[in-house]
């Protein structure tokens, strides 16, 4: 459109005014929000929640109800006239016994540690059910904590934590080995009286010089004298469930008793608990691999397996906690 000046002045006036009434009108709007974005120091120090939190609301709802609300590092707070200003806010905000945080901001204090607020938000938990770590979302067999801890989807039981992860060591438990040996030449009758009922033909120096159970080796014969009463003979044994390997010295037709520990392992895709000792197999029902444990300490039991490619594998339970 061709403006003359000369001729249509009331049609620049016009325009001139209607530009200056747009830009006034701008900057009121502007200057009636009442927007606080210096103030970082609020308290975020979680109470204390023994019959869970309130409710998961809009930040629209909290503005509105007059409450100033910390959404990452900006502020909302309600206009002056009632109406909320928003600065960029999209994300759902937990209202927990009237303190407000924003479930996305990934460096608030986390309501349920070591969980942070936003792995919840992401995954479409309920963060506000007090059981939420102890809860198993997906019927995989692992709670929602451990889904975080190892990286898998709590909501897709494909995606389950490795097994082993729910070995666990419940108790160490100490009981007595008692056998006795007769040496018959060239073997040695080994008879195991508890706990479990074994007898075991030893020869020293072959392939068949080990218990059946692992426990011990024969090291060397001292045959007995001639009044084998007086002068009985005895068997050196090496002990293979010592880390240390000690030796142990037995006198044959006599009683002797040893110090076992087994160990109380759990496993939590089952519930169940079973007691293993040392180089024995065992399996828990449910699981496809035969275990065996190969040491103890004590906070933790090693274990052993062969996997599908007939490769040995091995492993550690920790003490529950």
């Amino acid at each position: 459109m061709r403006i003359d000046l000369r001729t249509d002045y009331e049609k620049v006036l016009l325009l001139i005014s209607g530009t200056i009434a747009i830009v006034v009108s701008s900057l009121l709007i502007f200057n009636s929000t009442d927007v606080d974005a210096g103030d970082t120091s609020v308290e975020t120090e979680r109470k204390a929640r023994e019959g869970g939190v309130a409710e998961v609301v809009s930040p629209e709802r909290v503005a509105k109800e007059g409450e100033r609300l910390k959404l990452g590092d900006q502020w909302i707070t309600p206009s002056k006239g009632g109406v909320p200003h928003r600065l960029a806010v999209s994300n759902l905000v937990l209202n927990v016994d009237g303190e407000y945080y924003d479930l996305s901001y990934d460096k608030e204090k986390p309501l349920w540690p070591p969980v942070p607020n936003a792995w919840w938000a992401d995954k479409g938990l309920d963060i506000t059910n007090p059981n939420c770590r102890e809860e198993d979302s997906d019927g995989d067999g692992w709670d929602n904590l451990t889904e975080f801890l190892q990286a898998t989807d709590p909501n897709d039981a494909d995606s389950a934590p490795n097994w082993m992860v729910g070995v666990e060591l419940i108790e160490r438990l100490a009981v007595p080995y008692v056998f006795k040996v007769i040496y018959i030449g060239p073997e040695i009758q080994f008879m195991k009286i508890q706990p479990n009922k074994r007898v075991w033909f030893l020869t020293p120096g072959s392939r068949k010089a080990t218990t059946g159970d692992g426990r011990f080796t024969v090291v060397k014969v001292v045959p007995a004298g001639a009044n084998w009463i007086a002068n009985p003979g005895k068997i050196i044994f090496r002990d293979n469930f010592d880390t240390a390997g000690s030796l142990t010295e037995v006198v044959t037709r006599a009683v002797s008793t040893r110090p076992e520990f087994q160990v109380v392992l759990g496993f939590a895709i089952s519930g169940e608990e079973v007691t293993a000792r040392l180089g024995e197999p065992f399996q828990f029902p449910g699981l496809a691999y035969e275990l065996t444990l190969t040491k103890i300490t004590k906070n933790r039991a090693e274990l052993a397996y062969t996997d599908e490619r007939g490769k040995k594998q091995r492993f550690e339970a920790k003490l529950r906690k």
